[in-house]
């Protein structure tokens, strides 16, 4: 008996959907499939893709205006969408090659609307959303099943003619040492930190949006009960420049990039960072009460709007806002144990789990060991 073909489609704007696709595929490891990954736009037009790519990245800082226009461009208009067919020859070819059974795809890839039209064979598609809310490029009438990560999110696909039976709230896959315990005083004492005191992670990001840290971390660290961890990833710049600011603070810890995120987020207190669907589904899944700094128009502001309306975290527009939500948290014992009481409530922990089962079950497909390409 041959094995069962699993495509996914993913997208390298940003490492979100990376991240998702890397959980999934490590979860399916356990199964007899064959798993082809591809990153579909990078693979069909490498140039083009990468112009995108740079624009995307800094329309969070640069082009805000431009990116809230593509956003938000005729939002009631789901099948209209100027990349429609991007990517359409490659997929084209993919399919060709591999003869999959099931598409399964982790980036908002518009051209899916299209490949039934050109294929004789009856190929499912399945859809894992990595944001909170709705927009029009995740829209694939066509799709045999959604994987989402809020009820909003469902109801928004219901209203634009999705079955109900198509649709799984499962939350956004994020990986397994995310739910794991850490010993709060051991990790903390590794860098020189007191385990005693309140602590702030920032985590910039590989994009680096914020800007004023110097101020922001200064006036943090007034309060002697109050220690500051700020995670640069790949921002080599903004590393160098905070650790010679802040040499001689022993209540400043400077990290560059790292793969201890989980570890950080579960001994912190707070978290600012950028609404991200898979930052914050982390978040989620720590527990770690969030202030979401700034956040840019788009699916960051959605996701946003969203976590701070189900008091699971609070948005800040500016450095004054910030520093308050900040002190309110770490001051407000009651404040601060009554969103982690919601995140407890709302999160998913085994949406990997979920998702895979579904795959596997829609598929037939039996427990084993199974060979990865891509």
């Amino acid at each position: 008996m041959n094995k069962k073909k699993i495509l996914i489609i993913t997208g390298s704007f940003g490492n979100g959907h990376l991240k998702v696709t890397e959980n999934l595929v490590d979860a399916l490891s356990h199964y007899d499939a064959d798993i082809l990954v591809h990153d579909l736009f990078l693979e069909a037009h490498p140039k083009l893709t990468k112009i995108a790519q740079a624009w995307y990245i800094n329309s969070f800082t640069y082009f805000r205006t431009a990116y809230r226009m593509f956003y938000y461009n005729h939002p009631e208009k789901v099948e209209r969408c100027f990349y429609n067919k991007y990517g359409l020859k490659r997929l084209l070819y993919l399919i060709d090659k591999h003869q999959p059974d099931m598409i399964l795809s982790t980036f908002p890839t518009p051209v899916l609307r299209k490949i039934k039209r050109f294929i004789n064979k009856d190929i499912r598609i399945h859809t894992v959303v990595t944001d909170y809310r709705f927009h029009k490029n995740w829209w694939i009438k066509d799709s045999d099943y959604y994987y989402v990560g809020s009820e909003i999110l469902k109801n928004e696909l219901l209203l634009h003619g999705m079955d109900a039976e198509k649709i799984d709230v499962t939350g956004i896959p994020v990986e397994k040492k995310f739910s794991k315990n850490v010993n709060r005083a051991e990790f903390l004492s590794r860098y020189q930190l007191d385990p005693r005191k309140n602590t702030v992670m920032i985590a910039t990001g590989a994009f680096g949006v914020m800007k004023g840290f110097e101020s922001i971390i200064s006036s943090l660290i007034k309060k002697d009960e109050t220690q500051v961890v700020i995670i640069c990833g790949n921002n080599v710049l903004l590393k160098s420049k905070l650790e010679i600011a802040f040499s001689k603070q022993s209540n400043v810890c400077v990290i560059g990039y790292t793969s201890e995120m989980s570890q950080w987020m579960a001994v912190s207190d707070v978290l600012v960072t950028k609404p991200g669907g898979i930052t914050i589904t982390e978040a989620l899944t720590r527990n770690i009460p969030m202030v979401l700094y700034n956040p840019a128009p788009g699916q960051e502001k959605e996701n946003a709007l969203l976590f701070e309306s189900k008091d699971l975290a609070r948005i800040a527009h500016n450095k004054e806002e910030l520093l308050m939500i900040i002190d309110s948290l770490i001051s407000n014992l009651f404040f601060r144990k009554r969103m982690v009481r919601k995140l407890k409530e709302y999160q998913k922990p085994n949406a990997t789990e979920t998702i895979v089962k579904h795959v596997v079950n829609t598929l037939e497909i039996e427990s084993s060991v199974m060979r990865i390409k891509s």
